[in-house]
C-alpha cells in the first residue's frame, strides 16, 4: 500500500490501532480500529439504499450485469487536511491514508454519494448501486448493451476501476446483495440459507439475536415471518436486579423448537 500511494508515513498526533481479516479468498483485509476517531466525528446523515426497494426495481429484467469495484473505498482520495486523522500504528511503523480505508464512520455515506453521483439518473431506471456493487438490468439483450455501455463510460469518467473476477456481464441470473435475481424475479442465495441448516440452537441471547438478525434479512420470503419469530423462539428473561442484556436467558426448552421451526420455513 506504502509503494501503490494508498498511504504514507505518518508524524500525526492521532493513532489508531490496526487488525488484519482473512477474507475468504486467503487473501487479507487490513482493517484499522477507528472506534475511538468515529466518536468525535460529526456523522454524514446520506442514506445507503433499502435493499428491498432496490430489488424490487429488477422486476420484469430478463438480462443483468453485475459489477464490483476494485478496493473500492481505496480509490477515493482523502482530503489533506484529514489525512493525519486516520493515522495507525503497525509493528512495521506509523503511516496514514491518502486513500479513504475501511472503518471510517462516514465512509459508506462517502461512497454512497459518489457512487449515486457517477451514475446519476439511470440509477433505479438502467442500473442500481450500493456501495461498490453495480448491477445493471433491462429486458433485452440489445438494450442491455446500450446500458452496460452506459455505465462502464461512467465510471471511466469518474476515474473508477472495477475488478474483472468479480464481474459478471450478460447474464439471464446473477447474485446482487445476497439474492438470486433472475426474469422470475428475486431468490434467496442457497449458499446463504444453507448456513441456516448447520445453525446451531442459541445459547444466549447475544446468539439468538445473531440468528434473527441473519433469518430477518430474507423475512420477505416468508410468510408471517413475524408470528413465526415471535412466536417460537420462546421468551427472553431478563434479571430484574440487572438490566444488562449479557445477563439474559432464554427459556431453552421452547427456543430449540423455535429456531427448528424458523429454519423450516426459510429453508421453504
Amino acid at each position: 500500500m506504502l509503494e501503490s500511494g494508498a498511504i504514507r508515513e505518518s508524524h500525526s498526533p492521532y493513532a489508531s490501532p490496526i487488525v488484519v481479516v482473512k477474507k475468504k479468498d486467503g487473501s487479507i483485509r487490513l482493517c484499522i480500529d477507528y472506534r475511538k476517531l468515529n466518536q468525535d466525528t460529526v456523522k454524514d446523515s446520506y442514506s445507503l439504499p433499502r435493499i428491498e426497494e432496490s430489488l424490487d426495481a429488477l422486476k420484469g429484467a430478463k438480462w443483468f450485469s453485475s459489477l464490483d469495484l476494485q478496493s473500492g473505498y481505496w480509490q477515493i482520495e482523502v482530503a489533506e487536511k484529514d489525512i493525519p486523522k486516520t493515522a495507525f500504528t503497525t509493528p512495521m511503523g506509523f503511516y496514514e491514508c491518502n486513500r479513504m480505508p475501511f472503518g471510517l464512520t462516514n465512509a459508506p455515506a462517502t461512497f454512497q454519494r459518489l457512487m449515486e453521483h457517477c451514475v446519476g439518473d439511470m440509477n433505479y431506471k438502467k442500473c442500481l448501486v450500493y456501495l461498490d456493487d453495480v448491477i445493471i438490468f433491462s429486458q433485452t439483450f440489445e438494450e442491455h448493451l446500450e446500458r452496460l455501455s452506459a455505465v462502464l463510460k461512467r465510471l471511466t469518467d469518474f476515474g473508477l476501476k472495477l475488478k474483472p473476477s468479480k464481474c459478471n456481464l450478460l447474464q439471464n441470473s446473477v447474485t446482487y446483495l445476497g439474492h438470486v435475481v433472475s426474469e422470475h424475479g428475486v431468490e434467496t442465495d442457497p449458499e446463504k440459507i444453507q448456513a441456516v441448516k448447520s445453525w446451531p440452537v442459541p445459547q444466549n441471547v447475544k446468539q439468538l439475536r445473531s440468528f434473527l438478525g441473519f433469518t430477518g434479512y430474507y423475512r420477505r420470503f416468508v410468510e408471517g415471518y413475524a408470528n413465526i419469530a415471535a412466536h417460537s423462539m420462546g421468551s427472553l428473561v431478563t434479571d430484574q436486579n440487572n438490566k444488562e442484556e449479557s445477563v439474559c436467558t432464554l427459556q431453552k426448552n421452547q427456543n430449540g423448537n423455535g429456531v427448528w421451526n424458523t429454519k423450516k420455513h426459510l429453508r421453504n
